[in-house]
């Protein structure tokens, strides 16, 4: 008899919020987990996105050249910064794909879910908690781009075999309850 459980539906795949640091991307499925890591504190969100791979690990001072060391700044957005021995700070955010923005980086992820799932950018917005004005409208055109350079570098070269179904459409002006000619170019 099969469940479930054994289908590997994203309900399913609930992980205990004991386990925050261990949920993978592919467990966002499940908006139990995705709210469980975005809910969580500024510290566990840091070292979810360091597990994943989105946020650098370590970090060497482009002045001094040694090691930093992770520490906790209050006034900062994220609340941490890297730090070296002489005491010279970089954004937790340097080399990422986070660091050009002034968003919280939980507001960030939310929004990024949201896109990939084909929410309107009304929605992402609502979502993420951020301005629909330009902020998603500059973060849906940067994961349009990141989608166009998935596409050139990986897909673009691939040859498909098959038969390919074209339908025709209308594309011309909308008529306001049903009245007059939809004249427009027929395709």
């Amino acid at each position: 008899m099969s469940r479930l459980v054994d289908q590997r539906s994203p309900w399913a795949t609930r992980v205990d919020p004991q386990n925050v640091l261990n949920i993978s991307l592919s467990d966002f499925n499940n908006p139990f987990n995705r709210y469980t890591v975005l809910l969580s504190g500024k510290d566990v969100i840091v070292q979810w996105l360091q597990n994943v791979g989105l946020l650098a690990k370590t970090m060497i001072c482009h002045r001094c050249n040694v090691p930093c060391s992770r520490n906790v700044r209050q006034k900062n957005l994220d609340g941490f910064v890297w730090r070296c021995t002489a005491r010279h700070e970089i954004s937790i955010r340097r080399y990422s794909f986070f660091s050009h923005s002034h968003l919280h980086l939980a507001d960030i992820i939310q929004f990024l879910i949201s896109y990939a799932e084909g929410q309107s950018l009304w929605k992402c917005a609502q979502y993420a908690g951020v301005n629909y004005g330009s902020t998603a409208v500059d973060w849906g055109s940067f994961c349009r781009d990141l989608f166009v350079e998935y596409y050139v570098c990986n897909i673009r070269h691939t040859q498909f075999s098959g038969e390919i179904e074209m339908d025709e459409s209308l594309f011309g002006r909308r008529t306001k309850y049903h009245r007059g000619r939809s004249q427009g170019l027929k395709v």
